[in-house]
């Protein structure tokens, strides 16, 4: 955050986001974007979403780092997915940016560690649990948005806006993009693979 440097595709999109509308953040990472999210929501929610124990911390420390009290810290230790499961294989590749639940295939994950296991949630939970009604959504779960956006979705009615990193081979990324299309969202922007929705006339 203080060199500006980091995922700056991410962070154009983040500036054409809503203002003051709860944000829910699946696969934070090291809580980079997370902080520009915050910035946005002020005194509504973020709830972020990391299944990456490791990167929790990281999450914590990089929020207090830059000036961020600890009761704005809100973390899920989940993958996020359509349905709650318990241990479900995650995983691990030499980046732990690209770890998955996902069986999609990456062109980016050439070399896989190992596997853990992980407790999921979704989005329908989360909701529930923060008492949420409308709300912005941002993914980045390396292939599992499939899952998440297509199936057990009945979120999407309150769903304002979707900015969604997606990692899928050309044609499958067309066609999920088109299934958000048709979900009454339109593209507002988008940096190579990187697209931010908003919902049409903001039903």
């Amino acid at each position: 955050m203080k060199f500006n440097i980091y995922e700056l595709k991410e962070r154009s999109l983040v500036e054409k986001m809503s203002k003051d509308i709860d944000i829910i953040e699946a696969g934070a990472g090291i809580g980079l974007i997370s902080m520009y999210l915050k910035k946005k929501t002020k005194d509504k929610n973020l709830v972020m979403i990391e299944p990456n124990k490791k990167m929790n911390e990281i999450i914590k420390n990089n929020f207090i780092s830059n000036g961020f009290s600890e009761d704005q810290i809100i973390i899920e230790n989940y993958g996020l997915s359509d349905e709650i499961r318990n241990n479900v294989p995650f995983k691990k590749f030499e980046s732990d940016m690209a770890n998955t639940i996902s069986n999609e295939s990456l062109d980016y994950n050439f070399k896989k560690k190992n596997i853990d296991y992980i407790d999921t949630t979704n989005l329908n939970s989360i909701i529930t649990k923060y008492e949420i009604n409308k709300f912005q959504l941002v993914l980045d779960i390396e292939g599992e948005e499939v899952n998440v956006l297509t199936k057990n979705n009945e979120w999407l009615k309150n769903c304002q806006s979707i900015l969604l990193e997606n990692h899928l081979p050309k044609e499958k990324l067309i066609k999920l993009n088109n299934y958000i299309l048709n979900k009454n969202f339109q593209i507002i922007d988008k940096k190579e693979n990187v697209f931010l929705f908003k919902k049409l006339n903001n039903v």
